[in-house]
């Protein structure tokens, strides 16, 4: 069950969930607040890029299922990489904003390109077979999905104790760019 790829993945999610969450929790309230956000508009900042996530996931997906996995995933990890590095260049509220926006865009494009290559795996090392001596692709999968499921937990859990004690020692625009 755990194959060389899935670990790949396991950890790459373990990663970018971590970086991720560290610079939305407790940072982003933080540095919004500091920036002059009214507490409405902080609820706007740290939500916005769910709406990200709600209007590009099923885009991502169809396109994922249509041009393959590696280029979405790469195209997330490019945006991982480098979006935290705009953090050092907003000044306002509204900045925050439109850059948290844009944001979403990473994990609304890995997200449901990682789960359809975690369960892709799963379907290729299903067993036991069938009595027709066919692999059964359901076998194995909610395991994999619940394996892989821990990479993301992980990130919650790491993320806002690390970004704590770090904010400690940093500004939020460094610990952004640290995420990144």
């Amino acid at each position: 069950m755990l194959s060389r790829p899935f670990a790949r993945i396991f950890a790459a999610d373990a990663i970018v969930r971590t970086a991720y969450q560290m610079g939305k929790t407790p940072v982003l309230p933080l540095f919004a607040a500091a920036l002059g956000a009214s507490d409405i508009l902080l609820g706007l900042i740290v939500s916005v890029s769910t709406l990200t996530g709600i209007l590009v996931k099923p885009i991502v997906g169809f396109l994922s299922d249509r041009q393959g996995r590696h280029i979405w995933l790469m195209l997330a990890a490019a945006l991982f990489i480098l979006m935290p590095f705009g953090y050092l260049f907003v000044s306002t509220p509204s900045e925050l904003f439109a850059l948290r926006l844009v944001h979403g865009l990473a994990t609304a494009i890995f997200g449901p390109v990682s789960l359809a290559l975690v369960a892709e795996m799963a379907g290729e090392s299903a067993s036991p077979y069938r009595a027709s001596g066919q692999r059964d692709p359901s076998k194995g999968r909610a395991t994999r999905m619940g394996v892989f499921g821990l990479a993301r937990s992980i990130g919650y859990l790491l993320a806002p104790v690390s970004a704590a004690f770090l904010l400690t020692r940093m500004s939020p625009q460094l610990l952004f760019m640290l995420t990144g």
